[in-house]
């Protein structure tokens, strides 16, 4: 449950996340964004379905965005007195969105092309 210091956190990601998605591509239809924190290190990485394949968003390119949501991220997992955690927010072009956090398996819902790996987040179908 999102408690009231949080809520307008999740609304403020979940907007700019859409912003991005509309200037890297307007046609895109659902994408996730993963945000890890553990350890005084955050990681921020994201993905997105466009037609019928799964883009990985450029970090170095879009370093600005990702710069913001690693600290916001940090602010969102400290409204819930958390030092460590996940958040994986997904959205669609429909502007509707749905955010998961995990505070024991920092593994969880990673993204990767690498190994196998198909873009959208592990153990999400």
């Amino acid at each position: 449950m999102v408690n009231n210091h949080a809520n307008p956190l999740v609304v403020e990601i979940a907007k700019k996340f859409i912003t991005l998605m509309i200037d890297i591509e307007p046609q895109w239809k659902k994408a996730y964004l993963r945000f890890s924190y553990s350890n005084s290190v955050a990681e921020t990485k994201a993905s997105f379905v466009f037609e019928t394949r799964i883009e990985i968003i450029d970090v170095l390119k879009h370093k600005h965005f990702f710069h913001s949501i690693n600290m916001k991220g940090q602010e969102l997992l400290a409204a819930f007195d958390k030092t460590k955690g996940i958040f994986l927010l997904v959205i669609d072009s429909n502007f509707d969105y749905e955010i998961n956090f995990e505070y024991h398996d920092i593994n969880r819902w990673k993204i990767s092309k690498l190994a196998g790996g198909t873009g959208v987040p592990e153990g999400i179908v």
